[in-house]
């Protein structure tokens, strides 16, 4: 009986909550029909920079750039691959005490599956991926060489049947 009028006093609430909600939108639709929208326009332009919005993206880029050269330059060494773990994992952590913990365990999990990937298949024994991009850059244009800008070849072309799926190699 208690649990009735529990759920009841909620939905009464709810319902409350919704007709105040309802007359609150429909008292200011007046005041948003009477907004001038280039003066809103105005407004938001001047609270932006788009100079300072480039200078931050080129931060962040430039950033990712050097994070990206660490790691590759630590990818022999243990120590320096253990601290980059730990690193992350107390990033991980900082998310809060649920969603850090479980970051926490999904980042550890990935690291143990690579390890045992790792130990079935070692990287050295993995041919690496040509670079093909590399050179269709330095050859100056597309890659199939034609400077168009659709970087395809046809079918008759390539001497490839039809749905046959080209090597990129």
């Amino acid at each position: 009986m208690a649990r009735m009028r529990r759920s009841s006093s909620r939905r009464a609430l709810l319902l409350d909550d919704c007709l105040r909600a309802v007359g609150q939108v429909s008292a200011a639709i007046p005041r948003a029909l009477s907004l001038d929208p280039m003066a809103l326009h105005r407004r938001v332009r001047s609270m932006y920079s788009w100079e300072d919005v480039a200078k931050r993206t080129s931060a962040v880029y430039d950033a990712a750039v050097v994070a990206a050269a660490v790691d590759a330059s630590d990818s022999t060494s243990s120590g320096a691959s253990s601290a980059r773990l730990l690193a992350r994992l107390r990033r991980y952590r900082s998310a809060g005490p649920l969603f850090g913990l479980l970051g926490c365990a999904v980042a550890a999990l990935l690291v143990c599956v690579i390890e045992v990937l790792d130990l079935l298949d070692p990287r050295a024994s993995i041919e690496p991926a040509p670079e093909w991009w590399r050179a269709a850059a330095a050859a100056g244009g597309d890659s199939d060489g034609d400077d168009d800008g659709d970087d395809a070849r046809s079918d008759s072309d390539s001497g490839q049947r039809e749905g046959e799926i080209e090597p990129l190699w």
